[in-house]
Order: structure tokens, then sequence, then C-alpha cells
């Protein structure tokens, strides 16, 4: 049964992600084909038992619509629907899906994109440089249990710096927050001060910009922020001073490396701020593995834990 406060929730939540589909179509990145927008799922089922899996029925570990690793006893997944883009007149690629993975408690356990190793194989690599294919990716109502609304796939040929940047990789942004209107050249949103505390350790502001959805932070220590990248990678975006996005990464010839076998799963610690932008559970890992079953690739947080200090 699903309480009428949780059942209030979850209809703000699917309020919020409508104008996240109405305002996606603003950004500047725009895909080859057809992008599909953030999609919204109905109210009926939101937050129970009857909503999920891979057709509407929550599967259970080792059946249809689940994930193809370890999860705690007792956990649900349920996946949204996947995004399938037309390339040209007659390609239908299918892209991905997000999924949320629930304890009995309805506690985030996975928060995830399903990302097919058609996304890799068979999107045309973005001509241009410094500016991504995008692709929304729908999380189900379960979502509302999680600080993020939806997930953009943004498909990068490469942008700058040279040497860390310009290979061709995706980055599957999980936002927490509605993609507002951008406001070009300046962004004068996106590149608001850092509310004091919020940024995560070791942590400091790029000059990368995803209009409407924030400001790039990113620890020099990562990965993806070394000369030579070719693995996966975080960081964060951070709109109007606030941390509204955590971005994964990963390179084309990675995930190429991990379907033939020869490259195992990544996986890396979320360093978190000192102070929330609001209350929630947060993930403090991120992990990406391959499953030659499913042919996907999963990029996946996890270890959430409660915001300690938020912002009053």
């Amino acid at each position: 049964m699903v309480s009428p406060s949780a059942v209030m929730k979850c209809e703000q939540k699917i309020k919020q992600r409508q104008s996240a589909r109405k305002r996606f179509g603003l950004l500047t990145i725009a895909a080859t084909g057809v992008v599909a927008a953030v999609g919204v799922a109905g109210v009926a089922g939101c937050g129970g038992t009857n909503a999920g899996g891979s057709n509407g029925v929550p599967g259970l570990n080792g059946g249809p619509g689940t994930l193809p690793f370890a999860t705690p006893a007792g956990t649900r997944t349920i996946f949204g629907p996947e995004n399938k883009v037309l390339i040209g007149s007659s390609k239908l690629v299918r892209v991905g899906r997000g999924f949320v993975s629930l304890d009995p408690n309805n506690r985030p356990v996975f928060v995830g994109l399903q990302m097919f190793s058609d996304a890799v194989n068979d999107l045309p690599i973005p001509s241009s440089f410094n500016n991504p294919d995008a692709y929304g990716i729908n999380l189900p109502p379960e979502a509302v249990y999680t600080i993020f609304t939806f997930i953009a796939i943004a498909d990068f040929s490469g942008h700058l710096p040279r040497g860390a940047g310009d290979v061709p990789h995706f980055h599957p942004v999980f936002v927490t927050g509605t993609p507002q209107t951008p406001n070009p050249p300046d962004f004068p949103e996106e590149k608001m001060p850092i509310a004091a505390g919020e940024l995560p350790r070791d942590h400091e502001a790029i000059d990368d910009v995803a209009g409407g959805i924030g400001q790039g932070v990113q620890d020099p220590a990562q990965p993806q922020a070394q000369l030579g990248w070719d693995s996966t990678g975080q960081n964060y975006f951070f709109y109007k001073g606030h941390m509204n996005a955590i971005a994964l990464g990963a390179t084309h010839a990675y995930l190429r490396r991990q379907e033939r076998g020869t490259e195992g799963t990544g996986s890396d610690v979320i360093k978190q701020p000192v102070v929330y932008p609001k209350p929630g559970l947060y993930p403090h890992r991120y992990t990406v593995r391959w499953n030659a079953k499913t042919k996907s690739h999963y990029f996946v947080m996890e270890d959430f834990r409660p915001a300690t200090n938020v912002v009053p």
C-alpha cells in the first residue's frame, strides 16, 4: 500500500518531470535522427508493487526485467521504457533505459542506466567537436524515492581540454533538478558562485557548461581529467550555485574493450560535499559494468547514504 503522502510526492515529481520534458528541447545539443525527450510515466502504481519491470511487472532476481548482477535479498528493480532512436530513414537503434532498485523500505540500492551495445556501436559519432548528440532517458516513477529525476546521455566526439576530453566518449548525466532555459552566451545562472560547503572535496569548477543543467565541477585527480583519459570518470554540475547533476563518463574505446572481454568493471568513490543542497539519499560510489548476456553496459549509482548537513 502506498501512503497518501508518497502519492502526493510522486505527483509532484511527475509534474517536475513533465516540466523537464518541455525544457529538454531547449538544450543546445541535438541528436542525429530522433531525440527522445524526457518522458513521463503515469501516476498509477507510482512507488507501488505493480509498476516497473521491463513489462510493467517488477522482476525477481534472475527473472525477466531484472539486473544481471547481484542485488540484496528483498530488493525489487524497476525499469523505465527503452529509448530508441531512428538513424536515417530505416535504422532503429536501442539506446538505453533507466532503472531503480529499492529495498523493502523503498530506500534506493541502485539507480542506473542500462545502455545497450547498440548505442556504442551503431550510433553515428557526432561530427561537431565540443557539441554532443543527446538522448533523454526516463527513470521509472519509483525514482520518487531518490534524488534523481531523469538521465541525459551526451555522446561526444570530443571536447576541450585537448589531451583529456578530445576522445569519443559518453557522459550519462543523472539530473537531480529540472533543466532550465539557458541564457547564452554568458550562462549567468550556471556560472553563479558555488554555495559555501557544497563544493565536494578536492573538486574545482571547470570551463564546461551544460546549458540549463549547470557548470561542470570535477576532481583533477579523476581519470577523465587526466591526459590520455581512456577509462571511466565522474563529475558534478552546479546550477545557481547548487549541485544539480552527477555525471559519469566512459570512453567509446573503454566500453568496446569491455565488450571484447579485455576490460573489467570500472568503479570509484563519489566524493561528497560538506553541505548538501537538499535532503535525501546520495550515492557514494559509481560502477560501470558490462554484461554479455544482455549485451548492455550498466552505469550504476550505489552506496546511498542520507545527507548529513543540508542547506537551511
